[in-house]
């Protein structure tokens, strides 16, 4: 791991909550679970870890969905936040993924020009889109039997905001395009601009999570379903779309609210729900 020097500005503001900013490291996601695992907090200290962030300018070994490479060059926002299940009250794992995808949504959106904010999407299950370019990725690992009554819930979040991206470079490039936040804002994006995003990220996620706390959490759910990429069209539904092994083939018509992509048979008009699985279109 590489600290930041001169980060201090942005520890201060940032203090109501821990956090560490990196210049560069393997994965964020596995320093946490590192650091979960290391001994170094004992029982008495662990709540004082609820939403502690790790934030690096760069990843050597960046990871996403099924353990696939995630390209994290200088230039895009590598931030992982750990939250602990039993201090989030009543929110189950989906909702957390849902409040997740929202917070990155309204991030990606607070950083491009006006004119392309309803041009972000959100890509079932977990990837962030602007005019169907892929600018974001989520990965959210909950650790089951970590300790008797804790579970650890790390949220690992992607954004490309000017770092070099090629779709030859992403498992993924034959389904979706990649894309960077400075090709839709006119406005120069920078370091500082990485260390604002990453802040912006955080308070959305905070803020749905304590709006979640209020019994808002449909409020969440129906931005989350409003604001799906290729609602209301026909897709195909892979189970991993390298094999090219499709399990239906309809309209997408939404998630319901155990995170189950919900598709038409455009045969018989049955709607089936599905767990798991990647859709591209038709």
């Amino acid at each position: 791991m590489n600290y930041c020097a001169g980060c201090e500005k942005i520890s201060s503001e940032r203090s109501y909550y821990p956090s560490i900013i990196l210049r560069e490291t393997e994965s964020t996601n596995y320093d946490i679970e590192k650091l979960l695992n290391s001994g170094l907090i004992n029982d008495e200290q662990l709540s004082g870890f609820h939403g502690y962030t790790e934030f690096a300018f760069m990843q050597t070994k960046g990871r996403g969905r099924f353990d696939r490479q995630w390209s994290s060059g200088h230039g895009g926002v590598y931030q992982s936040t750990l939250f602990f299940k039993e201090l989030l009250g009543n929110l189950d794992f989906n909702m957390i993924t849902t409040i997740a995808a929202v917070a990155v949504l309204n991030t990606v959106r607070d950083f491009i020009n006006p004119e392309y904010h309803n041009d972000v999407k959100i890509k079932w299950p977990n990837d962030v889109t602007v005019k169907g370019n892929k600018v974001a990725g989520i990965l959210i690992k909950s650790i089951i039997g970590y300790k008797p009554e804790v579970t650890p819930v790390i949220i690992g979040t992607g954004i490309n905001v000017f770092n070099e991206v090629s779709a030859g470079a992403l498992r993924n490039g034959s389904i979706i395009s990649p894309g960077v936040l400075q090709s839709f804002s006119d406005a120069r994006l920078d370091d500082e601009s990485l260390i604002r995003i990453s802040y912006a990220l955080l308070k959305n996620i905070l803020d749905l999570i304590r709006l979640s706390a209020d019994s808002k959490y449909n409020r969440i759910f129906n931005e989350y379903n409003d604001n799906l990429l290729y609602l209301g069209k026909k897709v195909k539904l892979y189970n991993l779309a390298e094999t090219g092994d499709v399990i239906m083939e309809g309209t997408f018509t939404g998630v319901n609210l155990n995170s189950l992509i919900k598709i038409k048979n455009d045969n018989d008009g049955r709607e089936v729900e599905i767990p798991a699985g990647e859709i591209k279109l038709a």
